[in-house]
């Protein structure tokens, strides 16, 4: 599920059967949900990368590079120029 040898250690860590695990769920699920936001950003940003490199039409890979740079504007790009 993505969780690391060490959250696995942390969260195990000294639990017994009668053990109350809510504050420590909800503090492992703080972190692992801003990884997960972090990582679906970084997916779409490669999607719509990939999705330009689809009518990708530049001369050189100069103009390319200059054309698709991973700015957060990327979508805004005009697919006729390329």
């Amino acid at each position: 599920m993505g969780f690391s040898l060490s959250e696995i250690k942390l969260f195990l860590d000294g639990l017994r059967d009668n053990a109350p695990v809510g504050a420590r769920w909800r503090n492992l699920a703080r972190r692992k949900l801003k990884e997960v936001r972090d990582s679906m950003e970084r997916s779409r940003r490669l999607k719509s990368l990939l999705e330009h490199l689809l009518y990708c039409h530049c001369a050189t890979l100069q103009v390319c590079v200059q054309r698709l740079s991973l700015s957060p504007d990327m979508h805004l790009l005009d697919r006729r120029g390329k």
